[in-house]
């Protein structure tokens, strides 16, 4: 657990980074999550992982990526939880003049860790590995077609934590700020995306309403830095609008 906390204290100094780094591209975009775990046991040992996220290009003119993640959740001992799932991420490219749609197909795993630092704040942590099979595009009569996939192993390391307004030991209803930070790493296959073992951060603040227990919405700015290959990066600028629902 002091390995986690020492994690995420780490973080803060990329986050720093990420939001003062000088990019050389910047973007503006919009993303919506949909976020759902549901109880398939008596025992509730078991539950349904499933998220859905929409994400635009450039200054919200069209649609770039859509993401649906299912996977199954096994509940262990003092709230932690084991899931394995699958994605698909389908993410329309450009090459020349042709644009469209091609799916990378993911296998991910991932290991849910809470922690209490203190009465008020509860940090939720989150290890997850991705094995990505991203479709090599090529542009085939003016249409993107693929040629293939590239794999690469990915390492994700993410924290979250939610402040009621005003504090309230059991939360069940009411507004709450929310702040959470991811890293990425390339653990194979760098290669194939950016060359780099760095792949990207993202930093999010965000406000909610939650209506009932079992459910929440909340809005904020998420700044992802991406890196690219050689001394390149991008600074994405978004508006995340997000719904968690938990039966």
């Amino acid at each position: 657990m002091k390995l986690l906390y020492r994690l995420a204290i780490s973080q803060a100094w990329m986050i720093l980074f990420c939001l003062n780094a000088k990019g050389q591209g910047s973007r503006f975009s919009g993303w919506f999550m949909f976020m759902n775990t549901n109880n398939i046991s008596k025992n509730k040992s078991l539950s349904t992982h499933f998220d859905f996220q929409l994400r635009s290009d450039d200054h919200w003119k069209n649609a770039e990526t859509i993401i649906i993640r299912p996977g199954i959740n096994i509940h262990l001992k003092k709230s932690q939880i084991l899931t394995f799932g699958y994605a698909l991420n389908l993410a329309w490219r450009h090459i020349g003049d042709a644009r469209g749609p091609l799916g990378e197909q993911r296998i991910w795993q991932q290991y849910i860790i809470p922690q209490k630092i203190g009465k008020q704040v509860k940090l939720n942590h989150r290890l997850r590995l991705e094995e990505r099979f991203i479709p090599k595009a090529v542009n085939i009569n003016n249409k993107i077609e693929k040629d293939g996939y590239l794999y690469v192993t990915r390492f994700r390391y993410f924290f979250r934590s939610i402040f009621p307004i005003p504090f309230q030991p059991k939360f069940e209803k009411g507004f709450f700020t929310a702040v959470q930070n991811e890293v990425m790493f390339n653990i194979t296959g760098s290669a194939n995306v950016n060359n780099k073992f760095f792949d990207q951060n993202r930093f999010y603040g965000a406000v909610g309403w939650r209506l009932r227990k079992e459910l929440d919405l909340e809005t904020g700015y998420l700044n992802q830095y991406v890196a690219g290959r050689g001394s390149g990066h991008v600074n994405n600028h978004v508006i995340q609008f997000a719904v968690y629902l938990r039966l």
